[in-house]
C-alpha cells in the first residue's frame, strides 16, 4: 500500500522477495509512504501482525547545468545565463532563487527570469528542452574584467514534484577585460638578441587583419606583422645598436569589437651580434701540388690574424 496510491502490481519474486511495479515511473521530489497489511504468515507458518510501514522520496530538483559554463573566461558583457533543471520548473517560482554577484560584493545584481524560447537556447547550441531551462539576463551590461558568482538557493519546488530543492548551486565566470597590450618580450632593458622574434602579449585575441595597426620606426627591412589570437609578432632585418619604436595604433580591436583607444609605443634595441671564427674543416690533407690553403669562416670580424705551426708526426700520433 502506497501513500500517495501509485498504480502497478504487486508479486512474490522469491518466497522471501515481494516486488512491486509501477504502472509508471514515480513521480519526482515526492515522499512515499509505504505499508504491507498484515498479518503475514511464513512459509513456516510464523506471523508478523505489527505494522511494517517506511517511506522513501524520489530526486528532488537541482541545478544540472549551466551556459557559460562553470569558470568560463572571456565571456562577453551581454551574455544570458541560461540553467538548466533535473525537472521541469516555473521560472516565476525561482525568482528569488537565483542570484548573481561580483566575486567579492554581497549585492545582486540586477537581472531578469524568463522562459527562452527553442530558437534563442539553440542560438547558444544548447539542445536542452526550455521546460527544464531558465534564462537569466542581466539589466545592465556586465563590467570587463569582472568575476560573476552564480547561486541557487534551495527551498524551490519543481513542476513535477512538492519536494524543494535541498542543495545550493554555485558556479562562476569571467568577463573579457579592457583591451591593453604588454611591453615586449625583449627592449631597452633586456636587449633584443638579431634574428629573434619580438612578441607583444595583449588581453584579449585580437580581430582579423590587426597587423595592420602596429608599425616600426625606423622602419627594418623586410618587416613582417602577424597576429595570433592574443600575440602580436614582429620579423624583420634588425640592426644593432638602432633605437627603434614600436607603436600600436589606437585603432588596435579585439575580437569583441573593443578598441585599445589610445596608441602605446615601446622602445626596441638589438645588442651587438656576437663575433665566430671557425675553421672550414677541422682535419684533412694538402695536395703539394697546389697552393697550402685552408679555409676560415668569420662574422662580425674585421680582422683575423693568422699563424701557422708546424706539428711533428710523434705529437700528431700522441
Amino acid at each position: 500500500e502506497l501513500t500517495p496510491p501509485v498504480p502497478g502490481r504487486t508479486w512474490w519474486l522469491a518466497p522471501d522477495t515481494l516486488l512491486f511495479e509501477p504502472a509508471a515511473p514515480f513521480a519526482p521530489a515526492t515522499r512515499f509512504e509505504a505499508a504491507l497489511r498484515t498479518p503475514l504468515v511464513t512459509v513456516g507458518g510464523h506471523s508478523i501482525d505489527g505494522p511494517v510501514r517506511w517511506s522513501f522520496e524520489t530526486e528532488r530538483p537541482r541545478v544540472i547545468g549551466m551556459h557559460p559554463e562553470n569558470r568560463s573566461q572571456w565571456v562577453v558583457l551581454d551574455e544570458v545565463v541560461y540553467l538548466k533543471f533535473s525537472h521541469p520548473v516555473a521560472s516565476a517560482g525561482l525568482r528569488d532563487a537565483i542570484h548573481l554577484r561580483y566575486v567579492g560584493t554581497d549585492k545582486d545584481l540586477a537581472v531578469r527570469t524568463y522562459r527562452p524560447t527553442s530558437r534563442e537556447v539553440e542560438a547558444k547550441d544548447l539542445y536542452w528542452d526550455v521546460a527544464d531551462t531558465v534564462a537569466v539576463r542581466p539589466r545592465r551590461r556586465l563590467n570587463p574584467g569582472a568575476r560573476v558568482e552564480v547561486t541557487v538557493d534551495p527551498g524551490w519546488s519543481g513542476d513535477l514534484g512538492a519536494l524543494p530543492a535541498q542543495a545550493t548551486f554555485r558556479a562562476g565566470f569571467e568577463t573579457y577585460g579592457v583591451l591593453s597590450v604588454a611591453a615586449p618580450n625583449c627592449g631597452p632593458d633586456a636587449l633584443c638578441a638579431l634574428g629573434q622574434s619580438v612578441t607583444l602579449k595583449t588581453t584579449n585575441a585580437l580581430a582579423d587583419g590587426s597587423e595592420r595597426h602596429v608599425s616600426v620606426q625606423p622602419r627594418p627591412e623586410y618587416l613582417n606583422v602577424q597576429t595570433w589570437g592574443d600575440e602580436i609578432s614582429l620579423d624583420a632585418t634588425f640592426q644593432p645598436n638602432v633605437n627603434y619604436t614600436i607603436t600600436v595604433s589606437g585603432k588596435l580591436t579585439d575580437e569583441f569589437g573593443q578598441r585599445l583607444g589610445k596608441s602605446v609605443r615601446f622602445p626596441l634595441k638589438f645588442a651587438p651580434p656576437a663575433p665566430t671564427l671557425a675553421l672550414s674543416q677541422s682535419a684533412g690533407l694538402l695536395d703539394a701540388s697546389r697552393p697550402a690553403r685552408i679555409g676560415v669562416t668569420s662574422r662580425f670580424l674585421d680582422s683575423v690574424s693568422i699563424e701557422r705551426v708546424s706539428i711533428d708526426r710523434e705529437r700528431v700520433r700522441k
